[in-house]
């Protein structure tokens, strides 16, 4: 008897075992059975974190499992291939035993048995962590309804082995939504040797107020080790509680993602009145020496409740490489001193300050 296996298993995958068998009796045997089950040592969580089959595809196994092979004639060669998956890092110790009957010279069946111990090592495949930033790609411990929030699972691979990821997911909660340009995995055939690191992005909305998780993120992945024989895996972590607030006010702004020198360019800023009453604001723009600027720089708005109002401006880039936009300054004179400091909040983590400006193309001259 040879058992074939790939030792350690790693975690959540479905682990391929083979056991070779050979008749060297001197007679053909019969009523060969594999048996396998748990090994007593092992305790109650282990077997309950433990799932055997003969095909990822068919119906799981309860253990101890017999594998019925029926006879063998002398020489005869069998292979018995099962899976086994585990959801937890714990050494599994199988037992298995195979028995089989052969006659003697009188007819008479004599019972053989025959048994070893498999040992199973479990790694963990992936180090998972989450970080939450805003739409300017900075760290933030809090994000409000309807403000864009970019999640970002950082994956450090920890398999001995290569390992090649099928694709990644994520099951968002039902008060989050994808933002607008959905999501579509940057991991997918990407393949990770071990301390190697990669990272997935998404951006979601929480559309309303919620204590409870965003969701979860899957892996789907596989060994690359083809002589393992091993059928997928997953890993999947839960997204980490965020505070999420309810806003009366949100401002957000579209822009090129880069500007040309000396040429006209278009900004647009839009403020969310969220509250179910009218919004009076003194909004003003604060110009520099980068840009010259066409548009209103200092007039009163009045958003109505429930709605959006546009600002345009035009301008004028005198600059080249990294400028710093006009600042816009927004105040509320009729609201309580605790909704000017979420005007504050809003107006640093939504709003971009930064440009690039690249050099203007000049047509070659030809005689």
């Amino acid at each position: 008897m040879e058992i074939k296996h790939k030792n350690p298993a790693l975690l959540l995958e479905w682990y391929k075992v083979s056991v070779c068998l050979t008749n060297l009796e001197d007679r053909p045997v019969s009523d060969v059975c594999l048996n396998l089950s748990l090994n007593r040592n092992n305790n109650e969580k282990v077997e309950h974190s433990t799932e055997v089959c003969e095909d990822p595809d068919k119906n799981l196994l309860s253990l101890p499992v017999d594998f019925k092979l029926n006879s063998m004639l002398v020489g005869d060669q069998k292979t018995q291939s099962f899976y086994v998956r585990f959801s937890s890092l714990d050494t599994r110790y199988f037992q298995l035993m195979i028995s089989y009957s052969i006659e003697d010279n009188n007819r008479t069946k004599i019972a053989c048995v025959k048994d070893v111990e498999i040992i199973i090592d479990v790694n963990i495949v992936f180090d998972i962590s989450v970080t939450y930033m805003s739409s300017k790609f900075e760290p933030v411990s809090k994000v409000y309804v309807g403000e864009p929030l970019i999640v970002m699972p950082s994956i450090k691979c920890l398999s001995p082995w290569p390992i090649l990821i099928e694709n990644t997911s994520f099951q968002l909660a039902k008060h989050v939504n994808i933002s607008a340009g959905g999501y579509q995995s940057v991991l997918n055939g990407v393949l990770l040797e071990s301390d190697e690191c990669a990272s997935e992005v998404i951006c979601v909305t929480p559309s309303e107020f919620s204590e409870n998780i965003l969701g979860c993120f899957t892996i789907n992945w596989k060994r690359t080790d083809v002589e393992s024989e091993c059928k997928s895996g997953y890993s999947s972590i839960e997204l980490p509680k965020i505070v999420v607030e309810k806003s009366t006010f949100l401002v957000d702004m579209k822009l090129p993602a880069h500007g040309w020198l000396h040429t006209p360019m278009s900004i647009v800023y839009f403020l969310h009145n969220n509250s179910e009453s009218l919004l009076t604001l003194n909004v003003s723009m604060e110009a520099n020496e980068a840009f010259m600027m066409a548009g209103h720089k200092e007039l009163n708005v009045t958003v109505l409740p429930e709605s959006t109002y546009k600002l345009h401006f035009n301008l004028y880039p005198l600059v080249v490489g990294v400028s710093t936009l006009p600042k816009m300054h927004i105040g509320c004179t009729s609201e309580p001193n605790d909704f000017k400091h979420i005007l504050n909040d809003v107006l640093v983590r939504s709003l971009q300050t930064q440009i690039y400006i690249m050099p203007k193309h000049l047509p070659i001259q030809t005689n």
